[in-house]
Order: structure tokens, then C-alpha cells, then sequence
């Protein structure tokens, strides 16, 4: 096993020699990782380092207060959960290792759905069980002696061995293995060496304009907080301001309830009513229901600022989901601050800035699903359309409604920006939310959720079959990916292969896809269901309280994970190009990234970015990218 790691780490230019660390610190009911982020507690002036585990190459784990004084530039720190243990070296060593393999990186990127705790990993591996940590809770350092610093010890130490041996079974399922290093290398300094700057000043203001508004609106209603947030004493105040009128319902899990979430058409129409009562308690509630949880994340924000000294960590997972994007953490999200709605709200966002003498350059990467959905299903005339440029959106909502479709213009009047905008919103719909192969009651939420469009259910149908008709290269591709991946879960070890070396195989009990890129997705426990004249592809659910314990799947399904997997892909790769310049990318959201640039030099940093990210990898020959970048001294959508 050693020398198959040895191997690895040459190939991956990491040093051979490897240490295992993880570190034991105080914790008790009160004061844990369990209650507090990562920053917040390792700052606490409670934090107390009981000591290290450490595992020299295949030497036996042993037991240490002080980390060894080692040259950490030529060996390859082996963790686990590495942000924590990370980040107490950086902070209370000021030992920053340049080189970290996290096994819980490795076995996010094997099966990032199923629960990856070292005990959940030692009881799938079947090796020895991880030992119960509670015994330690308000264990200080001075107590370690007799028969607790044993405990600990055995304890530590086995932390380490099966830490040690998970690294052997998993480091050689991780593909693309020198890349993906980088990424999770990238995604960790994100978190430890932090360089985004928070608007403090800005921060207590927003704060101050979200209490009044709500302070405002209720006293519009005479009412109080608790009975706007209330569901039943909010159904009969809305009943009692209706008088005759019904108020918008629907059957919930407990029978019917109103109907007035964001992605309910009552939401708009109670806010936009024509009785001035209703808009007014409509908005009293939005208000008492939503500033209150941004008030509490700007606290959030500006308490994890201070606690890493002045600048703002972005916590981030990587391999967060299934297709290898990152996913937010560590209770501030950044990847779910609101984008659209009041400005309050969305002011959060502009919370976030460059440091002093820097400006962000913001990209995001065009219709980069869409465009991908067409260049791996070979729809060569939209990849052609897409390339030269051509207004898709509204091509595709003049062929659907019949009328001339243009982008709005800014010397439009407001009631012709309006009626170019609703059709040409149906465009986005179409394009950017039929290459999965949704049905019509998910096309009337994805309209409804993302773009604020009222569809009927025939101008979901139509909008439907129009999509399908103009795209029947996407069509078949749904059935070609589908068949390869039921035959290669069929017919181990033979492998399929589709256009640009999309391939499909058997490993172990699991089926993998391998994207263009050379990356894997693992689909443990894959197997066909149903009859030999109706076969169903189908995988447990990993989530283990699931009331659906078979997720079923098929080819819309799986196109959707190839190329929301390859345009991850497509972005961590401009990423890593981007930071070679020498500048820092301190933010990646969905398919946008931010890059800090000197202000004086913003213009050559956004060609240069721009260029980059234009430029296909080279497993994505003819993918037509595009992105559109500019330049804010704030974060902004």
C-alpha cells in the first residue's frame, strides 16, 4: 500500500514522505465544534491544544504535545477534516503546510452522498470502529496523566492508523489526482488564507435598515412580529383583510395551508393586491420572516472577519456535490446570499470587498450548462449559433410565440422593456431549463422560481415540445446516455463510450461515468430495475432517514450530471490558470468567479481573465464558452 501511495504522490509532484496529524483539543457541552464554526471556536479563549497524533510513513502512530520540527516543505501532511486541523497549525503554530492530502476530500470525491465521517468511512471500509470521543469532554491538558492521557492516547492514535489506512483505499479512486490536489489545495486556502475585506461601516447600516423595515411595516398593520410570523394567526389576519375573498391555499403535509412561499402565485398576487390592507400585511410578513435570518447572517459575517483578523474566510466543500461542485458550509453560505428581491437583502452581497488599492473583476461563465448540453450531445448548429454569437434566448421565443423577439434596450419605454422582457425570459426558460428533460409541471416552477413568468400549462407544453423539436440531437442523447450506462451496469467490465471519450463502466459496486475531462463519477450500488422490456436504472439513497430509499434515473437525469460535472470542470481549470498570474481568486459561486486585481491594473487583469476563460480545455475541443466580466470594488450579482 505505501509504495502504490509513493507513487501517486510523484505523479502529483507531492513529497513522499508522509505524516499523518490530527490534533485532540479541549471541548465540553458547552464549547464545541458541534455548536460553533470553525473559526469561532479555534479563536475562543478557551481553545487549549491537548496534543497531536502523528504517524510517520508506516512507523506506528504516537501520542505528542508539540508538533515535531520537521522541514514541512518536503513532506505531504496527511488529515483529516483538514480545515480544522489546518487551520489550529496556522493559528496557534503559525505552521502553514504547503502540501495536505484531506481524506475527507477523498471520500467526498468518491460518493460526496453518502455520510463521510471517519466512523462512517471505518464501518464501510470495515476496518476497526473509531473510538468514542465523548469520554474527553472537559478534559483540560493538565489532566493528562494515568489512565485519561492512555485513554487519549489509544484514542488519538487510532484516529491516525485509520486515517492512514483510508488514505491507502482511497487515494488511488481519486481521478485526475495532480488537478484535483490543486482544487482541493485552492478550496482550503480559500478558508485558511483568507483575503476578501467586510464592510464593517456598511454592515451595522444594512443592519439598521432591515430593524426598521420590519419595525415599519408592522406598525403599518398594528400588529406584532410573532402574530405576522405565526402560521395560524397570520391564515386568520389574512382572512379578516380579504372579508369574502379567499385567500390562495394548497394541500400541505398536514392538509391544506396558504399558499403564499415565493414559489406560490399567491406570494405575488397578496403582495401586488388591490386592496392596500392585504399589500400591507403581505409585506409586514416577508418582512418579519426574511430580514430577521439576514440580520443574523451579517452578525455571522461579521464575526467570522474579525475572528481571522481582518479578512473574510469563504468556507467552501470541496466536492460539496455529487457532480464535484463546491457547496457553502460553516453556517455563512456564501453561495446562497440572496440575489434577487428586496435590497435590503441583496445589499449583503455588496458587504463583501476587495482589500484596500484592489478592485474585483467578476465573471460568469455564460449559458455554460446549456452550451455544454449541446457541444456533448453534438447539437452542431447551436454550438455553431452559440459560437458566432447569436441572440439564442430570443430566437428560440420568436419561433415559440410567433412575434419578433429582441433583448430590451435601455431607450425602451418601461411598458415595451417589459413585454421584450417576459418573452424574452420564455427564451431563457426553454433554453437554459429544457436540455434535462423536464416535464411541464417542473417547467411552470422553473419559469416561475427563476425568471418571476406565469406559465399556463399549454405554454409550458408548447414551450416543451419546441425545445424537443429543435434539439432532437439532445433528445437522442438522453437515450444514448442512458443505454450506456444500463449496459456498462449490465455487462461488467465492459466499457462504453459515447462522443469525446464520455466513457461507462463497472467498478467494484459501483458505475462510473468518466467524464472528457478524465474525472469520475461514482454511482455506488448502481443496478437495473424492472422488466428486460422496461429496464429502470436505479441506486440507493444514500441519505439514511429518506422516505424515498431508491433514487431512479435516466438519460435526463445523467445528462444533467455529466454537464454540470464537466462545467465544474471548465471553471476549476480557468481558476487554477487564473491564480497562476500571481492574483487570487477568493470566491467561486455556481458558475461565476471573483478575482482580486490591482485597481490600477484592472483592465489588463480582465483581458487576460477573459482570454483564459474563453479558451477551451483542451478534453473540450469546440465547446463554445464565453464570459462576461466586470469590474466592482464590491461583490455584487
Amino acid at each position: 500500500m505505501f509504495d502504490n501511495i509513493k507513487k501517486i504522490l510523484r505523479q502529483c509532484s507531492y513529497p513522499e514522505s508522509i505524516v499523518v496529524l490530527d490534533c485532540e483539543t479541549f471541548f465540553d457541552a458547552a464549547y464545541s465544534l458541534k455548536k460553533m464554526t470553525t473559526y469561532e471556536y479555534v479563536t475562543d479563549s478557551r481553545f487549549e491544544l491537548l496534543g497531536w497524533a502523528i504517524k510517520q510513513g508506516t512507523k506506528e502512530a504516537g501520542f505528542f504535545t508539540e508538533l515535531p520540527s520537521l522541514d514541512w516543505n518536503n513532506v505531504t501532511v496527511i488529515m483529516f477534516n483538514a480545515p480544522f486541523d489546518a487551520l489550529v497549525s496556522a493559528i496557534h503554530g503559525g505552521i502553514y503546510f504547503p502540501h495536505i492530502i484531506d481524506v475527507l476530500d477523498l471520500a467526498r470525491h468518491v460518493e460526496s452522498r453518502w455520510k463521510n465521517g471517519l466512523a462512517d468511512l471505518c464501518k464501510r471500509h470495515k476496518l476497526p470502529a473509531k473510538k468514542d470521543t465523548l469520554q474527553f469532554s472537559g478534559v483540560h491538558r493538565a489532566q493528562l496523566k494515568g489512565e485519561i492521557l492512555s485513554k487519549l492516547l489509544e484514542y488519538a492514535t487510532n484516529d491516525a492508523e485509520r486515517t492512514y489506512d483510508l488514505l491507502g483505499i482511497l487515494l488511488p479512486k481519486l481521478s485526475n489526482p495532480k488537478f484535483e490536489l490543486e482544487v482541493a489545495r485552492y478550496t482550503r486556502d480559500l478558508f485558511i488564507r483568507p483575503t476578501l475585506n467586510l464592510n464593517l461601516t456598511r454592515s451595522a447600516m444594512l443592519k439598521g435598515e432591515m430593524m426598521l423595515e420590519v419595525k415599519e411595516t408592522l406598525e403599518q398593520v398594528h400588529q406584532e412580529a410573532k402574530e405576522v410570523s405565526g402560521n395560524i394567526s397570520f391564515d386568520v389576519l389574512l382572512r379578516e383583510a380579504l372579508g369574502s375573498e379567499n385567500p390562495p391555499t394548497k394541500i400541505g403535509k398536514k392538509g391544506p395551508m396558504l399558499a403564499i412561499a415565493k414559489t406560490d402565485e399567491g406570494y405575488e398576487y397578496l403582495l401586488n393586491h388591490s386592496d392596500d390592507r392585504v399589500q400591507k400585511l403581505m409585506k409586514a410578513r416577508v418582512a418579519v420572516k426574511s430580514l430577521p435570518l439576514h440580520i443574523k447572517r451579517v452578525d455571522r459575517l461579521e464575526a467570522t472577519f474579525i475572528q481571522a483578523g481582518g479578512r473574510l474566510p469563504v468556507p467552501l466543500r470541496y466536492y460539496g456535490t455529487h457532480t464535484g461542485r463546491w457547496s457553502g458550509c460553516q453556517k455563512i453560505n456564501l453561495h446562497n446570499l440572496p440575489a434577487h428581491g428586496s435590497s435590503l437583502g441583496t445589499g449583503i452581497r455588496a458587504l463583501i470587498e476587495a482589500p484596500d488599492g484592489c478592485v474585483l473583476i467578476i465573471g460568469d461563465f455564460c449559458q455554460i450548462e446549456a452550451r455544454g448540453t449541446d457541444w456533448i450531445s453534438e447539437q452542431n448548429d447551436m454550438v455553431r449559433a452559440w459560437a458566432e454569437g447569436r441572440q439564442i434566448y430570443c430566437e428560440f421565443a420568436t419561433e415559440l410565440t410567433g412575434k419578433r423577439i429582441r433583448k430590451p434596450k435601455k431607450t425602451d419605454i418601461p411598458v415595451v422593456a417589459e413585454w421584450y422582457g417576459k418573452y424574452r425570459g420564455m427564451g431563457k426558460v426553454g433554453i437554459l431549463g429544457c436540455g434535462y428533460g423536464m416535464g411541464v409541471d417542473q417547467c411552470i416552477i422553473f419559469a416561475k422560481k427563476n425568471y418571476h413568468i406565469i406559465l399556463t400549462r399549454p405554454q409550458a407544453e408548447e414551450l416543451i415540445k419546441l425545445y424537443r423539436r429543435t434539439r432532437t440531437q439532445v433528445v437522442l442523447f438522453w437515450k444514448k446516455i442512458e443505454n450506456a450506462f444500463r449496459l456498462a451496469t449490465q455487462n461488467a467490465p465492459q466499457a462504453y463510450e459515447l462522443a469525446y471519450g464520455l466513457r461507462f463502466f463497472r467498478e467494484e459496486n459501483a458505475t462510473v461515468i468518466q467524464l472528457p475531462s478524465g474525472r469520475k463519477l461514482y454511482y455506488t450500488g448502481a443496478k437495473i430495475e424492472g422488466t428486460s422490456r422496461n429496464p429502470q436504472l436505479a441506486m440507493p439513497n444514500p441519505k439514511p432517514n429518506a422516505k424515498i430509499k431508491t433514487i431512479h434515473m435516466w438519460g435526463g437525469y445523467l445528462t444533467e450530471n455529466v454537464v454540470q460535472a464537466m462545467s465544474r470542470d471548465v471553471l476549476a481549470e480557468a481558476v487554477l490558470k487564473i491564480e497562476a498570474l500571481g492574483v487570487r481568486v477568493p470566491l467561486t459561486v455556481h458558475d461565476d468567479m471573483e478575482v482580486i486585481v490591482p485597481e490600477q491594473e484592472a483592465e489588463t487583469y480582465k483581458t487576460q481573465i477573459e482570454d483564459i476563460a474563453r479558451t477551451a480545455p483542451t478534453w473540450a475541443p469546440g465547446w463554445p464558452i464565453d464570459i462576461e466580466c466586470k469590474i466592482s470594488k464590491s461583490y455584487t450579482k
